[in-house]
């Protein structure tokens, strides 16, 4: 029997089992090709330390964190203390090593203080709660305007430069709002800003009543 006879004989006999192995090694050189381009399109196994760029301006934190070939994500705040678009916080850390460009998180500082929407009608409550939902918006600058009014302690208007603050106005956080709130006299109150002529009218009325009744009981 010829070679080319005995292997048709062989391979007739583990055809099966013939292109199960070869289906097997096909896959695992692609699974190994895979793995190189993988490891070349990721740059596996790279690494790099992240720069501190904490207080430099956001452009020149980019232009370092781009030559060591990191993605930038920047997000905004405001803060009055620090300075226009300076760098106030970074994710990950400085000296952090990091894979190979990775993304860097920025957090600047706005160049316009953040603008946010009254959520929550402010009238017809007390001052405190008025004052406690501003504050939960980010304001700081509050004012109380007291006048005299039915009810103890109620907000009865908001304004912030001169224009009526409601539900559904934006402004910024650093905006001065003023709120009207009213209060009701107590005879306390009376008594203290009574003039002096009344309070001794009074006095002398009382003693004269004091003096009338005892003659009579005399």
């Amino acid at each position: 029997m010829s070679r080319n006879s005995s292997f048709r004989v062989l391979y007739d006999k583990y055809q099966v089992w013939i292109h199960c192995l070869l289906v097997v090694i096909v896959a695992v050189v692609l699974c190994w090709l895979s793995m190189l381009f993988m490891d070349f399109w990721t740059n596996h196994g790279k690494v790099e330390v992240v720069p501190n760029v904490v207080g430099l301006n956001y452009m020149n934190a980019q232009d370092i964190l781009d030559a060591k070939d990191f993605d930038v994500e920047i997000d905004s705040i405001y803060d009055k203390q620090a300075k226009y678009g300076q760098v106030l916080a970074q994710s990950p850390r400085a000296d952090e090593v990091v894979k190979f460009g990775r993304t860097v998180y920025l957090k600047i500082n706005s160049t316009h203080p953040e603008v946010v929407e009254i959520n929550e009608n402010l009238l017809h409550v007390s001052s405190m709660q008025a004052q406690n939902m501003l504050v939960a918006l980010g304001f700081s600058r509050i004012k109380i305007n007291e006048i005299i009014g039915e009810n103890d302690d109620e907000v009865i208007e908001v304004k912030s430069n001169g224009k009526q603050v409601l539900v559904g106005t934006k402004l910024p956080v650093t905006a001065e709002i003023v709120l009207t709130v009213t209060y009701t006299p107590s005879e306390k109150m009376y008594v203290d800003t009574m003039s002096v002529d009344m309070a001794n009218i009074i006095l002398k009325d009382s003693i004269l009543q004091e003096e009338f009744v005892s003659d009579i009981i005399n």
